[in-house]
Parts: C-alpha cells; sequence; structure tokens
C-alpha cells in the first residue's frame, strides 16, 4: 500500500509541475495581450489626433514642413500617450515607452517621407510606410491625402512572474491614419 501511495504522490508532483508552468505561461500571455491592448488603443487615439490636422491644429496636412511644429506635435503626442497609459495601468513606467510617427506626403508626384521617434524604441522592429506612396489616395482637388503612422512601443518584463532573470520584451502598436484636409 505504501508502495502505491508514493508512486501516486511522484504522479501528483508531477502534474501539480506541469500545470504551474502551463499557469505561469498564461499569466505571462495574459499580461502582455493586456498591455498591447493599451497601446493600441493610445496609437489608434493618436493617429485619429493627426488625422484631424486641419481641424485641430488649422494647418493642410503636412505636419514637418516646418521641423520646429514636427518636434512639439511629437513632443505633445508623447505625452498624451504617457499621461493616458499612466491612467490606464497603475504599473506604467514612461521611461520604458517610445513613439515614432511617420508622415508620408505626395506633392507633384514626388512623395517625401519623414520619420521621427522619440523615447524608448530600439530593438522595437516597427515596420515604417517608406515604401507605401501608391496607397495615397488623390482628392478631388487633384492632391494627394498625407498618410501617418503611429507606433508605440513598451518594453514589459517577459517572465512577470520572475522565472527567469530581467529577460524584456518589447511591445508594438502601430495605427495608420490618412490626412482629413
Amino acid at each position: 500500500m505504501n508502495k502505491e501511495r508514493g508512486i501516486f504522490t511522484i504522479e501528483l508532483a508531477m502534474i501539480l509541475v506541469f500545470a504551474s508552468g502551463l499557469f505561469v505561461m498564461q499569466v505571462n500571455s495574459s499580461i502582455s495581450i493586456a498591455n498591447k491592448g493599451k497601446l493600441q488603443r493610445v496609437s489608434y487615439s493618436l493617429a485619429t489626433i493627426l488625422s484631424e490636422r486641419k481641424q485641430l491644429f488649422n494647418d493642410e496636412g503636412d505636419m514637418c514642413k516646418n521641423e520646429s511644429n514636427c518636434t512639439n506635435a511629437i513632443n505633445m503626442m508623447l505625452d498624451i500617450a504617457k499621461s493616458s497609459l499612466s491612467r490606464m495601468s497603475g504599473t506604467f513606467d514612461s521611461n520604458k515607452l517610445g513613439i515614432q510617427v511617420e508622415e508620408l506626403t505626395k506633392v507633384n508626384n514626388k512623395v517625401t517621407y519623414v520619420k521621427k521617434t522619440k523615447g524608448q524604441i530600439k530593438d522595437c522592429n516597427i515596420v515604417d510606410i517608406s515604401g507605401s506612396g501608391h496607397l495615397l489616395p488623390k482628392t478631388s482637388n487633384d492632391r494627394y491625402l498625407p498618410l501617418y503612422q503611429v507606433s508605440l512601443c513598451y518594453e514589459t518584463p517577459f517572465n512577470v512572474l520572475g522565472v527567469a532573470d530581467n529577460e524584456m520584451m518589447n511591445v508594438v502598436s502601430s495605427s495608420i491614419s490618412f490626412a482629413r484636409i
């Protein structure tokens, strides 16, 4: 009887180790998905703000025509992202957030691409829109709409429960929007 009890204990221990490993993986995935969702909401909001340049900023959609305007817009968007994410999460660290804003315009059949970054975007693997000039729609005024992409990158611990040492991963979210002019 003791022999059977010992085998049962060993089998139970192995099953519990396996089940706890699955639990740890599920918690890590859930936290990563939650962070991705927050970044998606904020990047979409920022892309929408950029697309309303004429209504909100009284310009014609060329954000980086003037370098100081471009820098101010990037700083403003990063501040909005930081404040939004800090309200959504009590553990948000603004030093781990980075933003990349891209603008693609076409004037006189010449495509202009501008990319501005700020904050932590190292190793984020953001796909740029530089080769997407053929996607720019032409308006009835014989003008092409500018295209904006806002990408947010946030560094999160890969292993939240602490089984591994300082493994970090970058969660990236990008949103694309055409200007409304």
